[in-house]
Formats: structure tokens, C-alpha cells, sequence
């Protein structure tokens, strides 16, 4: 009796310190004219590499958000000026350097995020590319890959914090009294990799326009915080992750990100960079080119007035090797998807772990046994930088497809923990241990696997052994989100 009346008072006590928990600080919502204010007061500028020949347009090239806006809904003049991704390349590697740079345009969006007690703003900047070129150099994997496809698309989120007691208001004083950076982050390669991050720390500020490095080719970004045109981790990384990215222009893979992965990029005065339309005493840099800001609701909105013909005549066919050895969906290449009202950065931020999480379906080779399988697997990472992140999966193994109706018991069975930690961006190293049974012919028993995964869009091979069998354990399975 005293052991229940115990457990009553603990959760009274618990209920009365959840009531008194204080609710949640709902940030008053942003008008129109003040989001399109913020989109241009934090707007980034983008540094690029001198020999980049792909710069930001609108998803709508060669056409205008403009031009989309005064046409009536069955007017289809702008779908056919727009043509399909092929000739919409074509057109745009026919312009100069000059006017390449002219048409230069960003998507921009505004949106609130939970952040502990309260809400803070999210300004989203989406950088649309008609071509992604780059080459990708193996690490554990002695082997080089062109990543080259149609249509490119890259973000920069830029959270601020609301000052307590500002006044609202639309003008560049009342928005820089009202709202401070507290973090950037950048993506990198569609969340193969980590995203990019840059969190300020309390009491310190960035200076206005913040920089940010363009990857040759492929275009993932990363701050520059000291403004050296170089991404150099301990200056312009927060990141806890095991990987940190950054920009790498020569396309290595390893874990660490260094600063001669950094191709020449001027430090004072870039000779390639786009910056915000900001007037000159509003902090733009000096020798910058302005790149145009165009609300990216309103793109979405359009893309998603198109017939179901028409789309997939805009945002073309995708490559046999991309459906299956891809991680993005093709229309995450053209324009931002997003719920109304709703920031992306949640997602971002789920999505190196989501990449390990799902279906495994595949096959498995044990002594020479070969065997389906079935099952999931779900990764738990760890937030360090030399901690191993945690899998957990379970499978059937199959090598009797009859059985999976007449007599399931029959069936083999694989549950393990595992620890991983990776080497580069497409090899990880791993530990597992648990049960093993291949099949009903195995026994059944407790072993433990050491080995190498590697990574191909969804597809994972693994060759481990088997310390306790004392054998070697294969298998490839496509992993289904």
C-alpha cells in the first residue's frame, strides 16, 4: 500500500510540474512586406569557384515568375517557352558569363520553427541550377563516378532569434532591432551528407551580408564565416556530426572536410560572387553582381497547377541509374516542396538518419547458402564526433519462398545491434552482434559480425565475418523509405 500511495504522489507530482510547465512562445505572424524585408536584409552572397559555369535561376527559366503571374490557367505559351530540362540546358549554355549572371535568381521563403519555449523565424534561400557537374572521388573505394545530372537544387536556411519587446514593423531598423542570426545551415549533395552548420554563440553577432561558398559544380554550400574564402572546420563548422563536409571542389569523400578542399577563392574582393539587392549603405559587397528574390510559395503553387502531362514534360525523365542509385526525388532537383507555412529545416536536419531507416529488401550468401531477405532497420545516431551512431535491424531469411505460407517457423531469423561509424561518404565500418539464423537448416546462435558497408544511392552491400562461425556474411539489399 505504501508502494502505490508512493507512486500516486510521484505522479501527481509530475502532472503538477507538466501543468506548470510554461506554454509555448507563439511568435506573432510575419506579414508579407515583413518577410519580403527579411528575405532581403539577411540575404546570403554566394561566393563561387572561377570556373564555374552554372549560377542560381528560377525553375521557370527561361520564362519569369512575372510572366507566370499574368497568364490565365489554360494558357500554355509559358510551358512551351519553358520546353523540357534538355532544352532549357542548352538554351542557358548559350548565354555569356555576363548574362548567365544577370539572370541569376533566388527563392526565398519565411517560416516559424519550435526552438525550446518559443518560436523563432526561418528564412529559407533556394538555389535552383539547370545542371549539376561534378566528379566524385572514392576513398575506402578506389573509384571515381560523374554525378553529373539535369536540374540542381541547394538551400541555405538562416534562423534568427527574436529580440524580446521588439516592435514589428517592415523597415530594415525595426527587422535588425527585432531579430539576430543564431544559426546557419547549408545543404550539401541532397542529405547524402551531413548539412553544413554554423551555430552563433551567446552574445556574439555576424556581420551582415553573411558568405557562403558555392561547390564547384555540384553546388553544396557551407559558410564562411571569416569571410577567407576557404571552408575551414574549427572556424566555420559547429557541427557535432563524424562527417563534416563543407565544399570540396576536387569531389573527395573522406570523413574530415580540410581547407585545401577549398578551390582559389579571392578573400576581399570575389571576382565571382552574387549578393542580395541590397542598396550599397545596406552592407552589400563591393564588386558583387545582385541576384533577384522571388517568393518560393508562389513557384510551388505553379508547379502545381500543371497537368500531370505537363509536369513530367517540365521536370523531366530521370535517369535509370538516379531512380535507383539515387537519394532525391526529381522534383526535389527543381523547385522547393513544403507544406503552407511549414520551414523545411526539420526535415533537412532528419535526413542523413532517415537515409538509413526503412524496408530492407535483398539477398545474403552464408556458406555458400543464399538466401532473400526480408526486413527493416532503424539508425539512432549519436551525436559525436567519436562515438559510433547505433542500427538497429531485424530480418527474415528466406530460402524456401513456400515457407512463408505453409510453415513460417522454418524460415530463418536475423535480429542484431550494431555500432557503425563511417570512413567517407559511401563506406561505413560496423560492428554487430545478436541472433543469426539463416535458415532451418543453421544453428541457432549468437555471434557477432565485423565488416564494411557501402553505400549506392538506396542499394547497401555488406561483407562481414563471423566470429563465432567463423565465416564470411554477404549481402545487398535496397533499402525502401
Amino acid at each position: 500500500m505504501k508502494r502505490l500511495a508512493a507512486i500516486v504522489h510521484r505522479l501527481m507530482l509530475s502532472g503538477t510540474l507538466f501543468a506548470m510547465t510554461p506554454p509555448l512562445a507563439v511568435l506573432p505572424p510575419v506579414s508579407t512586406d515583413e518577410q519580403q524585408a527579411l528575405a532581403r536584409l539577411f540575404a546570403p552572397t554566394f561566393i563561387f569557384h572561377p570556373d564555374e559555369k552554372y549560377f542560381p535561376v528560377s525553375p521557370l527559366y527561361p520564362a519569369s515568375l512575372t510572366t507566370a503571374m499574368t497568364l490565365a490557367a489554360d494558357d500554355r505559351s509559358l510551358i512551351e517557352q519553358m520546353g523540357n530540362p534538355r532544352q532549357r540546358l542548352a538554351a542557358y549554355e548559350q548565354l555569356t558569363m555576363g548574362e548567365k549572371l544577370a539572370a541569376a535568381t533566388v527563392l526565398y521563403r519565411v517560416a516559424p520553427i519550435n526552438h525550446g519555449d518559443h518560436q523563432d523565424v526561418v528564412v529559407e534561400y533556394w538555389c535552383h541550377y539547370v545542371f549539376n557537374r561534378y566528379r566524385v572521388e572514392g576513398g575506402v573505394l578506389p573509384v571515381a563516378v560523374q554525378a553529373n545530372h539535369q536540374q540542381d537544387l541547394e538551400v541555405v536556411y538562416v534562423r534568427l532569434e527574436p529580440r524580446p519587446g521588439a516592435a514589428p514593423g517592415a523597415t530594415e531598423e525595426a527587422l535588425r532591432r527585432r531579430f539576430t542570426i543564431r544559426s546557419i545551415v547549408t545543404s550539401a549533395h541532397s542529405g547524402v551528407v551531413p548539412a553544413n552548420r554554423y551555430d552563433v554563440g551567446p552574445g556574439d553577432t555576424l556581420d551582415l551580408p553573411v558568405h557562403v561558398l558555392v561547390e564547384l559544380g555540384s553546388h553544396a554550400m557551407a559558410p564562411d564565416i571569416n569571410r577567407d574564402g576557404r571552408f575551414s572546420p574549427e572556424i566555420d563548422s559547429s557541427q557535432r556530426t563524424k562527417m563534416i563536409w563543407g565544399i570540396r571542389d576536387q569531389g573527395s569523400t573522406w570523413l574530415r572536410a580540410k581547407s585545401g578542399d577549398t578551390g582559389a577563392r579571392a578573400p576581399t574582393a570575389p571576382t565571382l560572387a552574387l549578393c542580395g539587392n541590397l542598396p550599397p549603405q545596406g552592407g552589400r559587397d563591393a564588386g558583387c553582381v545582385p541576384y533577384a528574390l522571388e517568393p518560393a510559395d508562389a513557384i510551388q503553387n505553379w508547379f502545381r497547377m500543371l497537368s500531370v502531362q505537363d509536369g513530367r514534360s517540365l521536370i523531366g525523365s530521370v535517369p535509370m541509374w538516379a531512380r535507383w542509385f539515387g537519394d532525391a526525388d526529381k522534383h526535389q532537383w527543381l523547385f522547393p516542396v513544403a507544406s503552407a507555412g511549414e520551414s523545411t529545416l526539420p526535415r533537412l536536419g532528419r535526413r542523413t538518419a532517415d537515409a538509413e531507416r526503412g524496408f530492407l529488401l535483398g539477398f545474403a550468401g552464408f556458406r555458400g547458402e543464399p538466401t532473400a531477405i526480408l526486413g527493416g532497420r532503424y539508425l539512432l545516431p549519436v551525436q559525436s564526433r567519436v562515438w559510433p551512431d547505433l542500427l538497429v535491424e531485424g530480418s527474415l531469411r528466406i530460402d524456401d519462398p513456400s515457407a512463408l505460407l505453409q510453415d513460417p517457423s522454418k524460415l530463418g531469423v536475423r535480429g542484431t545491434v550494431e555500432t557503425r561509424f563511417p570512413l567517407d561518404a559511401v563506406s561505413t565500418l560496423f560492428f554487430a552482434s545478436g541472433w543469426l539464423r539463416e535458415s532451418e537448416r543453421s544453428q541457432q546462435r549468437l555471434d557477432a559480425i565485423i565488416g564494411l558497408e557501402l553505400r549506392f544511392g538506396s542499394f547497401r552491400v555488406r561483407q562481414g565475418y563471423r566470429l563465432n562461425a567463423r565465416s564470411w556474411d554477404f549481402a545487398v539489399v535496397a533499402l525502401v523509405r
